[in-house]
């Protein structure tokens, strides 16, 4: 089964994602559920380019399925708003008849033309793993230096920063990206992948007393 997710000009489907055809219920139960029973009203579909909101439904529903060991019956939850493609997700998910929180941030890649993002259940010390993996995923990636270059804007992929070349204090119009990866931002290609730094929105940890 083919679950398809965002949209280019004149195309629908863009982003194939390969799943079992168990996964596939659950994940079509969990876009009724959602769309049933969720605030939704922070995702604007049509507003700065984003595709439909079915299209935004089927991308979380499927995140909410790749939490490992976990099978959700429902979920709800409310999307609010940080920026024109950045979306933050909370709400819960039942599973095993437990109603467990569930955290996420997903972000729309308008050069990439699809989603990108995690939603977790029971986030408690997960977050930090998967913004670790993103780390060691980008670092793996051979980067090229490029002038932004699109048809409106994109954002790093570690700290959502806006590049374009719609000149603003917060954009860079120069960043570094490599063929099917997207762009990271100079602030991210020098502390992360020159300097060995650590996920951005990882605040540092105190030390213990």
């Amino acid at each position: 089964k083919i679950g398809w997710c965002g949209s280019r000009k004149g195309r629908e489907p863009l982003i194939a994602t390969v799943m079992w055809l168990g996964e596939t219920d659950s994940v079509a139960n969990l876009e009724y559920e959602i769309r049933t029973n969720s605030d939704l009203a922070g995702y604007a579909a049509g507003r700065n380019g984003l595709p439909s909101l079915e299209a935004f439904i089927t991308f979380v529903a499927q995140k909410i399925c790749e939490n490992d060991g976990d099978n959700p019956t429902t979920a709800s939850i409310r999307v609010k708003r940080e920026a024109p493609h950045i979306f933050r997700i909370d709400g819960e998910a039942t599973i095993n008849a437990a109603a467990k929180p569930i955290k996420g941030r997903i972000v729309w890649l308008p050069n990439l033309a699809c989603f990108r993002g995690r939603v977790t259940i029971d986030p408690e010390g997960r977050v930090d793993r998967m913004l670790i993996d993103d780390v060691n995923a980008v670092r793996s990636i051979a980067w090229s230096k490029a002038k932004w270059h699109g048809e409106d804007h994109d954002h790093c992929r570690l700290c959502m920063a806006t590049l374009s070349d719609r000149s603003t204090s917060a954009t860079f119009d120069t960043g570094y990206t490599a063929e099917n990866c997207g762009w990271i931002c100079p602030e991210c290609y020098r502390d992360v992948v020159i300097a060995g730094g650590t996920h951005p929105w990882l605040k540092p940890k105190e030390n213990a007393t």
